[in-house]
């Protein structure tokens, strides 16, 4: 017996890697050169997914102090920042959101106001997953939007059980098999028994492009004359028009359904992700990016700018034009352009049941309760708390304490802490025996709350930091001063592309931990705030929706069965061209004015 060498694939390349990755130690053998061993073996490791993608982000801890490029205290304290506990902070309040059924409340709401043709349910499905996941992990809104997806397709399904007048292939194929079995024919039974021919399989009775049709409703097979059935002959059962423009009409609604089920799981997937751009609690990867910018600002004594308030007028309009633009594309692809510039709803009835559906599931959650109201004023309070804390025009809150006291952790943690206090009811009755419950427990929280991502976020931050301290990041920024003959918008849309390719490939976090230092120096090397550069690169690392495996909330849509790899590829590439073209446009145009309107900074 062979050796399964291939099921120990993961190991081979967990011990071949370093040793592969030696001659960078032993042949230039300085920090630079270590610091790069480091990320060469992480990027392999993230890539390949040989690891899990928070354990790869502990190594620097293990090679940074042994290669001697940080100190073991420094690394570490890399790994819980302040861009972490924004991220701790904004996720205890979505985890309240999500404990308490908020979410899918907002989103079966949304579904209501909209319409019911394809047009406007996929536009309702999209919306309320892109406001969703802003400020829920885009996983999470996804893994609670698709059933909700699921029942209302199972309801346009055009042999739905539920609905009296239509009826499967299996149970016509019964009716029709009593319905013959009641002529007592004794040539019938001859030919259906004699023959052996069982004609519940499609291939028995599809010779020659000819088939039985029936169309739904009872329907009784006549033969019209005695046939003189030969040997390997077919048999052809005579049936009038209407039950076989019946049988046309089945496959045609079925046509239909598989493509209107393939274009929502899409518009679920893709809203999502450009969902998770618009804030910078939205994924990880924004806070990576905000984490090194910072580091890479506070080095020369100044703020990176980069807090929530701006990230929104920066990227929110970003978010928006890939939302609009994944809507009329996915429209049109499936569609084509005169369906979705009609105004005319051609299946009122099927768009009463929809309609239906969603309603029974909103009425099933119940009236809004004391503590949904109480989730809600607290995601408001921290919203705004986040978005007059400070700005370029306006004084905030912030000024009203000593510089760089406060941040929006400040804010994150302070409401998180007050779900734990606040109770989920008040009651003036004295015949409440039980202690009420809190908002959010640390049980709840423990079970909901991915600690893996915030070691992915201090990993890359570990990243960033050695790869200054050592002198990677400068000698990069040298090495890429080649592009200096190139205008600025065309290095971002280089940057961006590249970004596009490789996160399909590698978790976005990742991507943007390994992109974000290299980028930065590039754009110091030009010349250029590195907030230019590092803005649509961060964007486009999330900009991913050709594979499966390109981010998490994409794989759960795709683990639904209602998408082919090739239904992927085929939207997603224009989606990839448009989301790489949007984030050029947007650094070029009002990026310029928001971060790089009085030229860059002095010690650039």
């Amino acid at each position: 017996m062979m050796f399964p060498i291939w099921r120990y694939w993961k190991l081979f390349v967990i011990v071949a890697t370093p040793i592969l990755l030696l001659p960078l130690l032993i042949l230039v053998n300085t920090k630079i050169a270590s610091c790069g061993y480091v990320i060469i073996l992480m990027a392999v490791y993230w890539t390949l997914e040989v690891l899990p993608i928070p354990a790869t982000s502990f190594i620097p801890i293990v090679l940074f102090p042994a290669l001697g490029i940080m100190t073991s205290g420094d690394v570490c304290s890399q790994y819980l920042k302040n861009s972490s506990m924004i991220f701790i902070g904004g996720l205890m309040v979505a985890v309240a959101v999500e404990h308490w059924n908020l979410h899918k409340r907002i989103a079966l709401r949304i579904l209501l106001i909209v319409g019911t043709t394809p047009k406007w349910l996929m536009l309702g499905f999209m919306l309320a997953t892109w406001l969703l996941s802003m400020w829920i992990s885009n996983t999470a809104t996804v893994s609670m939007m698709m059933p909700i997806l699921q029942a209302v397709l199972d309801q346009l399904h055009p042999h739905d059980d539920t609905n009296p007048n239509t009826q499967t292939p299996d149970s016509l194929e019964t009716e029709r098999r009593t319905n013959c079995t009641e002529h007592t024919d004794p040539l019938l039974h001859e030919t259906d028994v004699g023959m052996n021919r069982d004609y519940s399989k499609r291939e028995d009775i599809e010779e020659g492009n000819n088939e039985i049709s029936v169309e739904s409703k009872p329907v009784t097979l006549e033969l019209v004359d005695r046939p003189t059935v030969e040997p390997n002959s077919n048999i052809i059962l005579h049936s009038d028009e209407g039950v076989l423009a019946g049988n046309e009409k089945v496959n045609s609604e079925l046509k239909k359904h598989k493509r209107l089920s393939t274009a929502l799981t899409l518009a679920v997937g893709y809203a999502a992700v450009t969902g998770g751009v618009a804030t910078l609690t939205g994924t990880p990867g924004n806070l990576i990016m905000k984490g090194h910018a910072d580091e890479v600002f506070a080095r020369h004594n100044m703020s990176s700018g980069v807090v929530f308030a701006s990230w929104i007028p920066m990227c929110l309009p970003v978010s928006t034009i890939q939302f609009l633009i994944c809507w009329v594309w996915l429209q049109i692809l499936f569609y084509g352009p005169r369906e979705f510039f009609s105004c005319r709803n051609r299946t009122p009835e099927t768009g009463k049941n929809v309609k239906t559906v969603i309603r029974e599931q909103y009425e099933a959650l119940g009236h809004l309760t004391q503590a949904e109201i109480f989730v809600l004023v607290h995601f408001f309070t921290l919203a705004a708390l986040w978005m007059t804390r400070t700005s370029e025009f306006y004084p905030g809150w912030e000024s009203r304490f000593p510089k760089g006291y406060v941040t929006d952790a400040t804010s994150a943690i302070f409401i998180s802490i007050s779900l734990f206090i606040c109770p989920s009811k008040i009651s003036f009755s004295t015949e409440v025996k039980h202690p009420v419950p809190r908002l959010l427990n640390w049980k709840t929280v423990h079970q909901k709350l991915p600690w893996g991502v915030v070691f992915l976020l201090g990993g890359g931050f570990a990243i960033a930091e050695g790869a200054s301290v050592s002198g990677l990041s400068r000698w990069l920024g040298e090495q890429l001063e080649v592009l200096n003959t190139l205008q600025p918008p065309v290095v971002v849309l280089i940057m961006c592309s590249l970004v596009s390719l490789c996160t399909e490939f590698s978790s976005n976090p990742s991507t943007s931990a390994l992109f974000n230092p290299i980028v930065s120096s590039m754009a110091i090397g030009l010349n250029l705030n590195p907030l230019y550069m590092m803005f649509p690169v961060t964007m486009a690392t999330s900009f991913s929706f050709m594979l499966p495996i390109s981010a998490p909330c994409i794989a759960v849509v795709f683990s639904y069965g209602n998408l082919r790899v090739v239904d992927m590829v085929k939207a997603g590439f224009l989606m990839n061209i448009t989301g790489v073209c949007v984030c050029t446009l947007a650094a070029s145009t009002w990026g310029l004015m928001l971060f790089n309107s009085g030229g860059p900074p002095p010690w650039v």
